[in-house]
């Protein structure tokens, strides 16, 4: 609240300052810019997928010849975890070949890109691999497929399901 002081000049850029300080204090305890505060997958999206019945529908695995391998380190395949949910993924190209960071899709159950939500929560999404800590999700059971290609557009595709309790 901004209490007036009457009407000459001063009272002006008194209420400047006092607001000045008000949304000063008030930056430190708001979440950085650009940070998401929602799940991460929301609940109409994993109703969406069930009644699409697409959880599972790509392969888990795909090793062609030459493509990048694809390493989960987290979560654990088939794991029962509690959110929220560290993601830790890393990528292994054959040499000569380097990743293509504009190449790596992150999908839910088949058919969401979550690709530029992951970094809207803070994510990290690059040529080495996908880091993620204290991802949002609402209990029930996720399958997430990361797609890679090298830039000899040879691709790869692996799938982890777990189980948010």
């Amino acid at each position: 609240m901004i209490r007036r002081t009457g009407s000459d000049a001063t009272s002006l850029p008194r209420r400047r300052v006092v607001f000045a300080g008000t949304a000063a204090l008030a930056l430190p305890f708001s979440a950085p810019a650009g940070a998401n505060t929602g799940w991460l997958i929301t609940a109409e999206e994993i109703e969406a997928a069930r009644k699409n019945q697409t959880y599972g529908a790509a392969p888990s695995e795909d090793d062609r010849s030459g493509a990048p391998a694809i390493s989960i380190l987290l979560p654990g395949e088939g794991g029962r975890i509690l959110s929220p949910v560290d993601f830790d993924v890393r990528f292994v190209p054959v040499p000569p070949t380097q990743i293509d960071p504009a190449s790596i899709k992150i999908i839910y159950s088949g058919w969401l890109d979550i690709t530029g939500r992951i970094r809207e929560f803070g994510g990290l999404v690059d040529a080495r691999g996908i880091s993620l800590s204290k991802a949002p999700l609402k209990p029930d059971t996720y399958g997430v497929t990361i797609v890679v290609a090298d830039n000899s557009r040879r691709a790869a595709r692996r799938t982890v399901r777990f189980t948010v309790v």
